[in-house]
């Protein structure tokens, strides 16, 4: 249950399951004070039929899933790999926090409160959250502080052996005048959107090569564009942009709320429905309604945490792979498994 914001409540008080089946710290205001300040400190936000859904900044400290987090250390891919496996170990015996404790005891980190996001979902992800944008220096203090013991040689001399060759993913980050003009005038309606939607993310310019090549056949791509805002500008050329609807669905949070933008007659429609997933619900739903006004729905889940996600879709993009969901062996460690498949040098 999301609590209302209270000047006399704790970071932690409001530590609660999020809709995406892992644990946040999640407040709903009317208060745009509260707002504003929690906006100077990083928090994230939407507008809801409730007032101000509120989430604190949080941060993927490993993940072997997107294509963007594998090089967040380097350019060896090997590092992000290795920094999971070692992570999800000390996270099992319970002493993952006790080491982040002794980092926020330094002077830096005063009036600083942080989580560990707990839930079946992160399988192949770690993630942390705090009560502002000090997140960010606690995950790179956790990770220097890591590298430099016993336990992390070990297991990085482990990911060397186990993955042997590896390739590199090209990750573009590009100028929003590099992208063509139907993308650029795309790119600026979406901000124009997130604006009038209340949405504290941007469009993220990134760019990873030859996703675009692998869509499976589709007459309509459906956004949520609130879970992809990151992800749009993977799959923006000059054939895609006037194929592109965005659908937005809220169920949770006491919304149920549905909006949809660049509408399109979808009947008899083959509809692919792209959507980051740690559970799959949203894409379901959406699904569902894509049936009842009489479109064929295909599911795309992107950068899938979990096998529940991978269940929940049709196809999925993993790194920068497109791949049948029903081709895809979800028996133990079925993520490291095809992460190496995916980046080994053949």
């Amino acid at each position: 249950m999301i609590k209302k914001y209270q000047e006399n409540l704790k970071f932690n008080d409001y530590l609660t399951m999020g809709d995406h089946g892992r644990t946040g710290v999640f407040a709903v205001t009317n208060n745009c004070d509260v707002l504003t300040n929690k906006i100077k400190h990083n928090w994230n936000f939407e507008n809801t039929v409730n007032g101000f859904w509120l989430r604190s900044p949080d941060i993927s400290l490993s993940d072997i899933t997107e294509p963007f987090r594998i090089y967040q250390f380097g350019d060896d891919d090997k590092i992000n790999f290795a920094y999971l496996k070692l992570l999800k170990n000390l996270k099992e015996q319970k002493k993952l926090k006790p080491i982040m404790d002794r980092i926020v005891r330094d002077k830096k980190y005063c009036n600083f409160d942080f989580y560990i996001s707990e839930g079946q979902v992160l399988e192949n992800e770690i993630r942390i959250g705090g009560s502002d944008e000090r997140v960010h220096n606690l995950a790179r203090d956790v990770f220097k502080k890591l590298v430099n013991t016993k336990e992390w040689t070990k297991y990085q001399n482990e990911t060397i052996t186990y993955l042997g060759a590896t390739r590199k993913i090209l990750v573009h980050h590009k100028d929003i005048n590099d992208f063509h003009k139907k993308s650029i005038k795309f790119i600026k309606y979406l901000n124009q959107l997130g604006n009038l939607l209340y949405l504290s993310e941007k469009v993220n310019l990134h760019i990873v090569n030859n996703i675009i090549e692998q869509l499976p056949d589709y007459d309509i791509l459906i956004f949520l564009p609130t879970g992809c805002y990151k992800y749009i500008t993977l799959f923006l050329n000059e054939d895609t942009v006037d194929k592109i609807m965005l659908w937005e669905f809220h169920i949770d949070r006491n919304q149920n709320r549905v909006s949809k933008a660049l509408i399109k007659n979808i009947k008899g429609k083959r509809c692919l429905i792209i959507d980051k997933s740690y559970t799959g619900k949203t894409l379901n739903s959406l699904a569902n309604f894509v049936k009842k006004e009489g479109g064929k729905p295909v599911r795309l889940a992107l950068f899938p945490k979990n096998k529940v996600a991978v269940k929940n879709s049709e196809y999925i993009l993993f790194l920068d792979r497109i791949i049948k969901s029903d081709t895809i062996n979800l028996r133990k460690n079925w993520a490291e498994k095809l992460y190496k498949k995916i980046m080994s040098i053949k």
